[in-house]
């Protein structure tokens, strides 16, 4: 009996070595005698037979990954190798939402200090000259500045109303005071003025008060109802006479001189009707005002009719 009690013992003692607690503590100390498992475990739940942690029951859904442990020595015995890959850390993040902004790959870079110095460090550049006909052409397209401050000033007339440049020698305007309109007119060089009347008008104090201040005095007699090719034909000699130039015409109201420099501009410098009308009522004729001026427009439209009539 006692014989039979050992032997049982014996038989107990070797089943229980072969439970899987003493092969684990068999793997354990003799490695590469257990191969681990070719099947892999999901991330997030605990291997078969195992308990999670956080008390979650085995085979459940974690709350949160089951990061696998990185290698580690163990006390007496290698390094234990890592089950699983670890995941390389995110790419930075890409500035204004472009992707792959943020990632820099730059094989070829080098350090300031292992770069070959170059022959432009710590140079200025110049940008090449330009050539002379791109220089002239800038110069046509913006002229040089004019400084006022250099220019003669502008002579304004005194005693002149309606005062206007017709032509380069040629002025116009209403009748110049004896004082202040003939004075100024002989000081700024004029030689000659030109007198617009109707037929019959005395011109007795206009002739005396030119010559007194050294001026040349000229008189044409126009009316609207004599306004004939004969007294167009010597006003336009009169204004192209350069000997009388510089040349001052004046009348009494702007209606004679006005409706005769309309046809100056419609027949000699071959203005259109609009423009001849324009620069005609800025020399004083209105043709839209009762008595002289609209006589002497509508007299003037009968001339140019007449001209072209055979």
């Amino acid at each position: 009996m006692r014989r039979i009690a050992i032997l049982g013992a014996l038989l107990a003692v070797t089943a229980g070595c072969q439970s899987p607690c003493c092969r684990q503590r068999e793997a354990t100390a003799r490695p590469g005698l257990f191969a681990p498992p070719t099947t892999p475990i999901p991330q997030g739940f605990a291997p078969g037979g195992a308990i999670a942690s956080g008390g979650v029951a085995p085979g459940a859904a974690t709350p949160f990954p089951v990061v696998p442990p990185g290698p580690s020595a163990a006390p007496n015995g290698p390094p234990t190798a890592t089950p699983f890959p670890t995941m390389p850390p995110p790419a930075p993040p890409a500035p204004n939402g472009v992707p792959g902004a943020g990632a820099r790959i730059e094989s070829q870079w080098q350090p300031a200090e292992a770069r070959a110095p170059s022959p432009f460090d710590g140079k200025v550049l110049l940008a090449p000259p330009e050539p002379e006909d791109a220089k002239e052409a800038q110069k046509r397209l913006y002229p040089p500045q004019v400084d006022a401050a250099k220019q003669p000033p502008t002579a304004l007339p005194v005693g002149i109303a309606q005062f206007a440049h017709v032509l380069p020698k040629v002025s116009a305007g209403l009748r110049p005071a004896h004082d202040e309109g003939l004075d100024w007119l002989k000081k700024h060089d004029y030689r000659t003025v030109l007198h617009i009347r109707l037929p019959g008008e005395n011109d007795a104090a206009d002739r005396k008060a030119a010559e007194q201040h050294g001026l040349t005095y000229v008189s044409l007699e126009v009316s609207p109802n004599l306004l004939d090719k004969e007294k167009v034909d010597e006003f336009i000699r009169l204004v192209r006479d350069a000997k009388l130039q510089p040349l001052f015409v004046y009348d009494r109201d702007g209606a004679l001189a006005g409706g005769l420099w309309y046809l100056w501009f419609r027949l000699v410098e071959e203005a259109a009707d609009d423009v001849a009308r324009v620069r005609a009522r800025s020399l004083g004729l209105r043709e839209d005002r009762d008595g002289a001026h609209r006589d002497m427009w509508q007299s003037a439209q009968r001339f140019l009719a007449d001209l072209k009539s055979p």
